[in-house]
């Protein structure tokens, strides 16, 4: 099994050794975080490689689907996100030495991933391009137009395997003809601000694009395409993981155009973006592909990782700890701030009967950008529930999240959220106290940068930031809670 980096791991559990607080929630910050970190190598792509694929006498077997690679002569292996680089390190290591593969793959800038990706059994090899993510660039086009180019070179005796993860949607992009990348970038940062969700955001790009929507399985019909997919959506469905290049589209031009009404950006839309999807609406561009299109006849999609894997492997380690584990939610969404407002209010007591206790929540919240200060959705969360936790020192009665110690992790699992170089932050029952020696008016202070949208700042300076750089993967977000007795009630 890979691991993270012995840096990474360090770094991470230097944020738990805080001397100023005591040494029961120093070990609580310190079990959830190497919690966090066991999910995060869970589903590295490597190790769900790994588990989802095998090569068995010259057949490839995915998930009880056989492969019989003796009727082809060549492999085309294509893809992009921000997982499909450690997924196609992995797809070669295993291939047979026999198979003979060429192609190439989108990753983001930044992994440490050589430019060229080569067999050690024969002269095969991959060309990995790296591209701007959440904005797209030019070379992210240059990526899929030369992707483009190889797969219009197949022969019938060419397989086409596709390596798809979340961050596909800008690492993919090829715009429609009547649309720029200056455009389309426009477009982008528009859909990012918007607060609109990412099955919304994807439905939009998906109808701005050459290859999303079912698309990319439409230029490689009719020959076989297998599409290995991790997913860093909710409720993991296909047509939604980067904008679902190789899976049929459910939505339409209508219901783009209806999402960016519904959010009051369609106005803010460059003309060319609007006249695209009018031409769409009204039957002049082809719509993307649909489900009982025949191109979809030879096309086979496994999603062979998820959320639920690091779920799984968390609640796994945290149960050895003897954590009594409840896997509350993997649905997580809705916007940051309101969710980490609402979490103040929740009493989560009913779902726990001894101590210590933990809950995993899986999912995406969203931010609707306000202020331009540096921050990410899981750090905003935090931001507001300690906001609002301040704000219940004026009551005369105590709330459940003063009764207990607690400690709360929220990060994303890629290794990097929002405008920030953190993947999100820990607090705990002690966080507010430590603050208050900093702030006259610490409750000004969270209201000023919640609505600037600089919770990064916030928890720089007070050393809970967690920062690991980009992990080589990407399923939903996690937020982590541990819960543990301090045998009396205590008001802040």
């Amino acid at each position: 099994m890979k691991k993270l980096s012995p840096i990474i791991w360090k770094d991470i559990l230097k944020v738990a050794e805080r001397p100023d607080i005591s040494l029961k929630l120093r070990k609580m910050r310190e079990i959830g975080l190497k919690a966090f970190i066991t999910g995060i190598e869970s589903v590295l792509p490597y190790n769900i490689m790994q588990n989802a694929i095998k090569f068995l006498n010259y057949h490839l077997v995915i998930q009880n689907k056989s492969f019989d690679l003796r009727k082809y002569n060549h492999i085309l292996i294509i893809g992009g996100g921000k997982a499909t680089g450690l997924m196609a390190e992995c797809l070669i290591d295993l291939l047979p030495k026999e198979i003979q593969f060429s192609g190439i793959i989108n990753i983001p800038y930044g992994q440490d991933i050589p430019k060229q990706l080569k067999s050690s059994k024969n002269k095969s090899e991959i060309t990995v391009n790296f591209a701007r993510h959440p904005i797209p660039d030019s070379s992210g086009i240059k990526g899929v137009f030369e992707m483009i180019k190889q797969i219009e070179k197949k022969t019938p005796e060419t397989l086409i395997i596709a390596l798809i993860s979340g961050g596909g949607s800008a690492l993919l992009t090829a715009p429609a003809e009547d649309i720029t990348l200056k455009e389309l970038q426009i477009t982008n940062q528009i859909l990012l601000e918007s607060g609109a969700s990412i099955n919304e955001i994807n439905c939009i790009r998906k109808h701005l694009s050459i290859l999303k929507g079912g698309q990319l399985a439409k230029k490689c019909y009719p020959n076989p395409l297998i599409s290995l997919i991790i997913s860093d959506v909710v409720g993991n469905q296909l047509d939604v993981i980067a904008s679902g290049p190789t899976v049929p589209d459910s939505s339409t031009f209508q219901d783009a155009i209806k999402i960016a009404q519904q959010y009051h950006f369609w106005e803010k839309l460059p003309n060319s973006v609007k006249n695209h999807l009018i031409l769409g609406l009204n039957k002049k561009i082809d719509e993307t592909p649909k489900k009982n299109s025949s191109i979809f006849t030879n096309t086979y999609n496994f999603l062979i990782g998820s959320a639920i894997n690091s779920a799984n492997a968390v609640q796994d380690f945290l149960t050895q700890k003897n954590y009594s584990v409840s896997f509350f939610n993997s649905a997580l969404q809705g916007e940051a701030k309101e969710f980490g407002k609402n979490l103040v209010n929740k009493d989560l007591s009913s779902l726990f009967n001894k101590f210590p206790f933990a809950l995993i929540e899986t999912g995406e919240l969203t931010v609707t950008l306000k202020g331009d200060g540096i921050g990410g959705r899981n750090q905003e969360m935090l931001l507001s529930f300690l906001l609002n936790l301040f704000r219940n020192k004026t009551k005369t009665h105590s709330s459940f999240w003063n009764t207990y110690d607690f400690v709360i992790i929220a990060g994303a699992y890629d290794g990097i959220e929002g405008n920030s170089p953190a993947m999100g932050a820990i607090i705990d029952s002690n966080t507010l106290e430590r603050m208050e020696k900093s702030h006259k008016d610490l409750e000004q202070y969270l209201l000023q940068n919640l609505d600037n949208n600089n919770s990064y700042e916030v928890f720089k300076k007070i050393g809970d930031a967690l920062i690991t750089g980009q992990t080589g993967t990407n399923v939903n977000d996690m937020i982590l809670i541990l819960l543990n007795s301090i045998g009396n009630t205590r008001i802040f």
